[in-house]
């Protein structure tokens, strides 16, 4: 059986790291890049493309490792035996997160918990015993590297990355013509309403007024419910797709 003080010995620090790297990706880069890459309108609103885009995936996916890293060293200064409880008790955190999102349909809050916690500590048990556990986390270091790779060239944001340009707020516009459009977005027609289908000149006296001096389309939807879809639509008059973001390059 192998102690917890030989799990860490001073020549397996870049070891620990990778353990470390390895289960991050799992817990922390996975989820997060999948949900900023499937929202690419995070980065358009922040006019963030190109290079910045790299810094947020390389970043999303070493500061996490590091960050229990540099902790886990500072307690080594005490004791090897502190640093390896200290890093004992971050993959069994990590494996109880990671096991959390897998079971986060369960019926109640307390079945997700317990299950997260078992999963975590039979993970413990099983780094500390199984030597064959320790080298798969040391494989699996090239996970976060898979993750961000596909962030980058496979995700819907990936296209702010390979053309910068795309967040830009302007596109060159030949003969232009001067128009202003005023969106009021998440402002239901009917709210303007009175009873008879006319706008409610006692309660919106100035709708009702642009209502009776221009025309009116009663009917005018927009074509999505999702404002980063619709806007970009009005803007450009391109129908737009599942996987298209609000930047000039997918409604130029």
């Amino acid at each position: 059986m192998l102690s917890v003080d030989a799990v860490l010995s001073p020549p397996t620090r870049l070891r620990a790291f990778l353990e470390l790297f390895a289960l991050c990706g799992l817990a922390i880069t996975q989820p997060v890049l999948d949900l900023f890459g499937r929202a690419p309108q995070q980065f358009t609103f922040r006019g963030v493309g190109g290079w910045g885009i790299v810094v947020f995936a390389v970043a999303v996916a070493v500061v996490p490792a590091a960050a229990i890293w540099v902790v886990e060293q500072a307690a080594r200064l005490g004791s090897t035996r502190a640093g390896a409880v200290v890093h004992l008790a971050a993959v069994v955190l990590l494996v109880a997160a990671v096991v959390s999102q897998l079971v986060g349909t369960a019926p109640a809050w307390w079945v997700q918990l317990i299950v997260a916690a078992a999963a975590g500590g039979l993970a413990g048990v099983a780094y500390v015993r199984v030597r064959a556990v320790r080298s798969w986390l040391a494989v699996m270091a090239l996970a976060p590297v898979v993750f961000v790779g596909l962030f980058l060239v496979g995700s819907p944001t990936s296209g702010l990355f390979a053309s910068p340009e795309a967040v830009a707020l302007e596109g060159g516009v030949e003969n232009p013509v001067p128009v202003v459009l005023v969106v009021f977005d998440e402002l239901s027609t009917a709210s303007l309403l009175a009873p008879d289908g006319s706008v409610d000149a006692s309660l919106y006296p100035g709708f009702a007024e642009l209502a009776g001096e221009s025309t009116w389309y009663r009917n005018a939807t927009t074509v999505s419910g999702s404002t980063w879809h619709a806007i970009p639509a009005l803007a450009s008059g391109r129908n737009p797709r599942n996987e298209t973001a609000p930047n000039i390059l997918d409604h130029p």
